[in-house]
């Protein structure tokens, strides 16, 4: 599991440069929240529960939705996931 710390000189130098077509970082602060990294995009995401289930909930992408939005709204979302 790829846990950083989510600062914009992290987010800004995190590339996709494996084989895989996503790769997922989760922060070390707030609890559920992710950030998915494609070939062009940057994609913020709060992991919580559902009837048992894991979902993910899309909040915006990088750099259009900031680092403390992001932080605000997890740490605001009911049944996000604990520590993954």
């Amino acid at each position: 599991m790829n846990r950083i710390r989510f600062t914009k000189a992290s987010l800004d130098a995190l590339a996709n440069d494996s084989s895989a077509p996503r790769v997922v970082y989760y922060d070390h602060k707030a609890r559920g929240l992710c950030v998915m990294v494609a070939a062009r995009t940057k994609t913020f995401y709060v992991l919580r529960k559902h009837q048992g289930k894991t979902e993910r909930i899309l909040i915006g992408r990088y750099p259009d939705t900031t680092i403390e939005q992001t932080r605000s709204i997890a740490n605001w979302m009911p049944g996000r996931i604990g520590m993954m």
